[in-house]
């Protein structure tokens, strides 16, 4: 129930969806459909897909929720259906809103327009998030409450794409942001009223120990490294002699196999396995690649891309330690009290280490990747394992309530209490 006769039933717009092929995607849509349903009576969503095409098929198992495309259903390229309605709406070139004309009574009609997908407001795809910005302008002029929702934010070296940043999430109804690095970015940029610290709602996944998960043997009969990450990794690491550094991870693994007598499961977080998806969308065809190429096969278990989210969190949670660049895929480890070493390209590894784990200290970036690096960093967390699980059994615990706070943030924003549901949880 809500106070003083607030509205009841609540509806929320979800845009920035990259789609459930990027299982960190998913980890956030599941965790927030659920917190939201825990804070809010009922509540209804829509989520605009970037693949639409496949997403709508997962409509059934949430209910309430209903997904629509980018772009107009009829329309198969959502480029050709901005530039067009660009020049039927004599929208100039780079203003985004026309994207979402076809969604003007989704956004009319949502209390709040939530902007989710964690890093869609830094430069690390693009050099400027203009889709993301207009997002929350077309809700501003639709009159909505436009949400940034639980996201890592720049930081905009640019001075002028800073500027235009700036200008936008001024005016934004709510940024809660999931690492005290981007609440103090965002501070520098004179950006604090509207900004709530949180964490990532994906802290809160449970891991799904279904058949499929149970089917790998992970966890047991020996210790396990984990490892998740993509050929998108080494785009952010310049070597101008152009070698292959994907051979850092068969060195690694060659090595803990050999010297330290470990099992290891590749984990494949992004898992587009479509007919010309790119390389970078692809994990289980890029870590198919490392497997073939270590010494003992036999020792390495390549995880099936068809797995949810919470399955593979169960696999991994079972690892003794963990390697990933995939973001959610370390949440689901650090979550799961897994020593954990980040490959990292952007703000959010760092941010999120320095909040869960209290520090850097295992966080490799991608400037500093060579199997010698990456071995000795391996090391030092296996000499402090028991004192870095010590610290995450203490520490995981606030997080995660950390994590409920985006729900709580968003009933303040909309004037509504916690739901008898979440009284009732709190209290257990």
């Amino acid at each position: 129930m809500t106070n003083g006769g607030s509205k009841t039933e609540r509806h929320f717009l979800i845009v920035g969806h990259g789609g459930f092929l990027n299982r960190g995607c998913e980890a956030i849509l599941d965790t927030t459909f659920r917190l939201l349903s825990e804070w809010f009576e009922g509540p209804t969503f829509t989520v605009v897909s970037f693949d639409w095409a496949n997403d709508r098929r997962y409509g059934k198992k949430w209910g309430g929720v209903t997904f629509r495309n980018v772009s107009p259903e009829k329309w198969r390229s959502p480029h050709w259906y901005v530039s067009t309605a660009r020049r039927l709406l004599h929208v100039p070139a780079g203003d985004w809103r026309a994207a979402h004309r076809h969604l003007r009574g989704e956004y009319r009609k949502a209390d709040a327009v939530l902007s989710v997908g964690g890093d869609n407001y830094t430069t690390d795809y693009s050099a400027f998030p203009g889709y993301y910005l207009d997002v929350l302008k077309y809700a501003r002029e639709l009159g909505s409450k436009g949400v940034i929702w639980a996201a890592t934010v720049g930081p905009f070296d640019d001075a002028e794409v800073r500027r235009k940043v700036v200008e936008v999430l001024k005016d934004t109804a709510l940024i809660t942001a999931r690492e005290r690095l981007t609440v103090e970015y965002l501070e520098s940029l004179g950006i604090a009223e509207n900004v709530r610290a949180v964490a990532d709602p994906a802290f809160l996944l449970e891991p799904l120990p279904s058949r499929a998960a149970l089917s790998y043997r992970v966890g047991e009969g020996a210790d396990w490294l984990g490892i998740s990450a993509s050929s998108m990794l080494w785009r952010y690491i310049s070597d101008e002699s152009g070698s292959d550094r994907s051979k850092v991870l068969v060195q690694l693994i060659d090595w803990a196999v050999r010297e330290l007598g470990l099992s290891v499961a590749l984990v494949p977080h992004v898992v587009d396995t479509r007919p010309g998806a790119p390389l970078g969308r692809n994990d289980y065809l890029f870590l198919s690649q490392i497997a073939e190429r270590v010494q003992r096969r036999d020792k390495v278990v390549l995880v099936e891309p068809s797995l949810r989210v919470g399955e593979m969190k169960h696999i991994i949670s079972r690892c003794r330690f963990f390697i990933g660049s995939r973001t959610h895929s370390t949440i689901s480890a650090l979550s799961s009290g897994v020593p954990t070493i980040s490959l990292s390209y952007s703000i959010k590894s760092r941010g999120i280490n320095q909040d869960v784990v209290g520090n850097q200290d295992f966080v490799l970036g991608t400037g500093e990747l060579s199997f010698e690096g990456l071995r000795e960093m391996f090391c030092k967390l296996r000499e402090r394992e028991e004192e870095i699980r010590s610290n995450l059994q203490n520490r995981v615990p606030s997080v995660k309530e950390k994590a409920r706070k985006n729900a709580q943030y968003l009933g303040e924003l909309l004037e509504v209490e916690a739901s008898e549901k979440w009284g009732e949880r709190r209290d257990t």
